[in-house]
């Protein structure tokens, strides 16, 4: 069993041309280059710490694909399978799961309802528990599906408006957010 909390792999989607038509929060465009350079930065932090890197091409049917780390919440070796968005990507879904399977040896684990939805980068385990935001439109269903999953791990949801636990400050300090 993979020691808790250690990073070994991560699974990066680079930027496709099309991110730019996302909606920002203050209704400008996203500049591209600056995108794919924070990309980069990121990228040689996590090689620089002997992460294992994946890239997957850019994908311009899916501007999201860029938010790759919400398609699947991965501890000790289980490979939970999300349902982001709304339930919507499920080409971003597809590729996740076929490069747990057939690049890491993974079988992925399925929600196993169509109502269960969660953002894996609304997941934030401290080393010994979880703490998973609820968002109104997942019905709070995706946490307790997590909590099935991956059974033995202390769960908290957080149904205090739908922030995510990994976009608050937390002290900690052995906090990191899960990301394939």
């Amino acid at each position: 069993m993979p020691a808790t909390g250690r990073y070994t792999h991560a699974l990066i989607s680079r930027v496709p041309p099309t991110f730019q038509t996302l909606k920002t929060i203050d209704g400008s465009c996203i500049d591209l280059e600056r995108a794919r350079a924070q990309q980069e930065r990121l990228v040689g932090c996590l090689r620089d710490l002997s992460v294992d890197v994946l890239e997957l091409p850019p994908d311009d049917d899916s501007p999201c694909s860029v938010f790759i780390n919400d398609c699947a919440v991965v501890l000790q070796g289980i490979a939970l399978i999300c349902r982001p968005g709304g339930g919507e990507r499920l080409a971003d879904l597809a590729t996740v799961r076929s490069v747990l399977r057939n690049e890491l040896g993974m079988n992925p684990v399925e929600f196993g309802s169509n109502t269960a939805l969660l953002n894996a980068s609304d997941v934030l385990f401290t080393g010994k528990e979880f703490f998973c935001g609820a968002r109104p439109r997942d019905k709070y269903r995706g946490s307790p599906s997590l909590g099935q999953h991956l059974a033995g791990i202390s769960m908290h949801t957080n149904q205090d408006g739908w922030m995510s636990p990994s976009s608050r400050p937390c002290d900690t300090g052995r906090a990191r957010r899960l990301e394939c």
